[in-house]
Formats: structure tokens, C-alpha cells, sequence
């Protein structure tokens, strides 16, 4: 099972384990589109000045792993569907985020988000699983991929002292299961 991570999971998560993209036991990968906003965007430069010592580590997926048709079916339902879950709202979906329902969509990849529009999308239209940036840390926990350290509960704390987006509750109780510790974050 491969985990296709949007901008804010790999935010949250690279400081965690620098080597999820790159090394296959993390199961984990993101797009360029991604990669570009993480670097590029001056929003992230302002609120994550660290994220420059993770370039190296932050490796895209290969453009031939995209379906072009997909992505074309990507952006068409996008526009004109609803999203049953928000009054029959429509989709609001950044370029980026069709990218990474398009590439999941072409793989059979599931998701990493925390962006409860992309998770309806993914969902409603593609039947595509999607996971919180810490449903993804339970799983390399459970794996035994990672070992939690002193480090890595910093790192928590500091994502929650800057407002991120609020975990699920249940992902909240696992990880006070596997690592013995509170989540910090609301």
C-alpha cells in the first residue's frame, strides 16, 4: 500500500522521519506539485523556515506514474460534482490537490490529508482511502517503522503550538496506545 501525501502531511510528518519518501519501508510518496508548493510557496518559507533542510529527502513520483485521462476525469468531476458531505457544496480543490486524487487514482494509491474536502473527493467520487497526517504516524508506529523518541514529541508539539489542522480523535487515542504519550495537538 502506497500513502500519497498532500503539502500538510509531509509538513507535519518529514520532521518526523526525514526518510519517509525515500525509502520504501515508509510506504509514502508525493507529487511534484507538492514538492513545488512546499518550496515555493511563500506562505510555507515564512511559517516553516526548516523545510529547506528537507529538500534533499523530498523525491517525486515520476510524471509517467500519472494517467493523463485521469487526470482530465480528475479536474472534469471536480468542477461538476458536489460534495454530499458539505450541503451539496461544490468541490474546492487546488491544483495541487486534483494532482494528488489523479495520481492516487492512477495507482490504486490511498492518500495522506488532512483536508477534509480532498478526503470527500477522494471518497464520494473514487472510493480512494484517505488518512490524517497522524493515522499515518499509527501506521509506521504499528509497523514498528519508527520508535517514538523525545524528538519526535517535540516535533508534535510544535505542529500543535502553530494551529494545525485537529487530528481525529480516534488517531489521538491510538497513539496514546502505541507510544504511551498524549497527543499534544487538538
Amino acid at each position: 500500500m502506497v500513502i500519497l501525501c498532500d503539502t500538510c502531511t509531509v509538513m507535519m510528518l518529514i520532521r518526523i522521519s526525514p526518510e519517509m519518501i525515500r525509502d520504501p519501508k515508509y510506504e509514502c510518496a508525493t507529487v511534484q506539485a507538492v514538492r513545488r508548493e512546499v518550496f515555493g510557496t511563500r506562505k510555507f518559507k515564512d511559517k516553516y523556515p526548516w523545510r529547506t533542510d528537507f529538500k534533499a529527502h523530498l523525491k517525486a513520483v515520476s510524471p509517467s506514474k500519472l494517467d493523463p485521462l485521469v487526470l482530465d476525469v480528475v479536474k472534469q468531476v471536480s468542477e461538476e460534482h458536489i460534495n454530499a458531505s458539505e450541503d451539496n457544496a461544490p468541490f474546492r480543490l487546488s491544483p495541487e490537490d486534483k494532482e494528488v486524487a489523479a495520481f492516487a487514482a492512477s495507482n490504486g494509491w490511498e492518500v495522506g490529508t488532512g483536508d477534509k474536502g480532498l478526503q470527500d473527493f477522494l471518497d464520494q467520487e473514487f472510493d480512494i482511502k484517505s488518512h490524517s497526517a497522524l493515522e499515518v504516524l499509527n501506521i509506521w508506529l504499528k509497523k514498528k517503522v519508527i520508535a517514538w523518541t523525545q524528538e519526535m514529541d517535540k516535533v508534535l508539539r510544535e505542529w500543535a503550538e502553530q494551529r494545525e489542522k485537529p487530528q481525529p480523535q480516534d488517531a489521538k487515542k491510538l497513539f496514546a496506545k502505541l507510544t504511551g504519550k498524549k497527543y499534544p495537538g487538538p
